[in-house]
């Protein structure tokens, strides 16, 4: 499968419709080599996903585009995402 890299921006978010994170919003924070990095909520916790998984879960409907999140929330977002990421140390 092609690593084609998504067209995202930063605070783009995602609906998980089916499977192990149905239910879960993913907010786009930034790529970090071949993965896609996301804060999940309502559970505020990481999820680093490879960009052919994710490519894959939106061909089929797995995920679904919401909206693009005020700048405000973005913030707060990227700052939960980083106090994750240090907390997992």
């Amino acid at each position: 499968m092609k690593n084609i890299t998504p067209n995202l921006r930063q605070g783009d978010t995602y609906a998980v419709q089916t499977g192990e994170y149905v239910g879960e919003l993913l907010i786009y924070i930034k790529t970090n080599y071949l993965d896609l990095c996301f804060l999940s909520v309502p559970k505020n916790i990481n999820r680093d996903i490879p960009i052919d998984s994710f490519n894959l879960a939106k061909d089929n409907n797995i995920i679904e585009y919401v909206e693009l999140l005020p700048v405000d929330v973005i913030d707060i977002s990227i700052k939960q995402y980083e106090k994750n990421k240090i907390s997992n140390i």
